[in-house]
């Protein structure tokens, strides 16, 4: 469930966005029960459309394609980490460059997966409902609901095969030029047959942004985002931990005098993982642009 503004649109008004992120991921752990090799590129591109049923609630789908690759950005990312004396997690065991999606407990094989070119991944449905305005709050207070539906092949390794739900409460409060987001959230994970003996039934998740008007139509962003360990039954530390992504960057909007489209928005950001366990995104860079109407 990505952090996002309590804030919904308009009744009838609708926004359509695309999204692309390309990550690093790395979780290697050759010595435990519980054998993690996980080291691969993922490019994730989604197309969101959402719409104000009314001025309090509004609906998202959201469509995402997914290509998982060989580790060409390896070498960056070690020199990235020892630049910064970020936590390595392990890449210097192994080779650059190299793919692999495996999970093995106790010698059985539970995860295996091929590499794949944009193949199509599970639709995500939201509903969100702005109750603050109606019982005079101080700060904009929204909860949000998540159904993620399994529409893309699990033996591709672009679904659980699973339905997942999830619900959280976001909260947003402006003091003139920054704007703040938190979020507090519980996903219930449909149980995988394959990882149904180390698999946790939920994990919370948690957010808190920051964002600084620099101009009219830039500003900073920093934000935390994290979850608790979604796998129990396990001795591999990387997990058993809490989760946690530190993602920055720059985002603004543009209001549009002409044509068919009210606003223009945009965001660019990287992130990093900040206590190297997951399985997470060890680093990524992400770009979105969106229209409302």
């Amino acid at each position: 469930m990505p952090i996002e503004s309590p804030q919904t649109l308009k009744k009838g008004q609708k926004e359509a966005i695309a999204h692309t992120a390309f990550s690093n991921i790395f979780e290697y752990s050759p010595l435990t029960n519980t054998l993690l090799n996980i080291d691969m590129e993922v490019w994730r591109t989604a197309f969101n459309f959402k719409y104000g049923i009314t001025d309090e609630i509004d609906v998202m789908v959201e469509m995402p394609f997914i290509t998982n690759s060989g580790g060409f950005l390896d070498g960056f990312v070690q020199w990235y980490h020892n630049l910064f004396g970020l936590p390595n997690g392990g890449r210097e065991l192994v080779s650059n460059n190299d793919y692999h999606y495996e999970i093995t407990q106790n010698g059985t094989s539970l995860i295996n997966y091929p590499k794949t070119v944009f193949g199509f991944s599970d639709i995500t449905l939201r509903v969100k409902y702005l109750f603050s305005d109606r019982i005079s709050l101080p700060i904009k207070v929204a909860w949000t609901c998540y159904f993620k539906i399994p529409t893309g092949r699990f033996s591709r390794g672009l679904s659980s095969g699973q339905v997942d739900a999830g619900f959280s409460f976001l909260a947003e409060k402006r003091i003139k030029r920054f704007h703040f987001v938190t979020q507090l959230g519980l996903v219930v994970l449909g149980m995988s047959e394959d990882l149904a003996a180390i698999q946790k039934r939920g994990l919370f998740v948690f957010g808190q942004s920051i964002e600084f008007q620099i101009l009219n139509n830039l500003s900073a962003i920093i934000q935390l985002t994290g979850n608790t360990a979604g796998f129990k039954n396990v001795d591999a530390g990387e997990l058993t931990g809490t989760v946690a992504d530190l993602n920055v960057g720059l985002a603004g909007s543009f209001d549009l005098k002409k044509g068919w489209f009210d606003t223009f928005f945009y965001q660019w950001s990287f992130s990093e993982d900040v206590l190297s366990r997951g399985p997470s995104v060890d680093f990524s860079v992400l770009f979105l642009a969106g229209v409302r109407y």
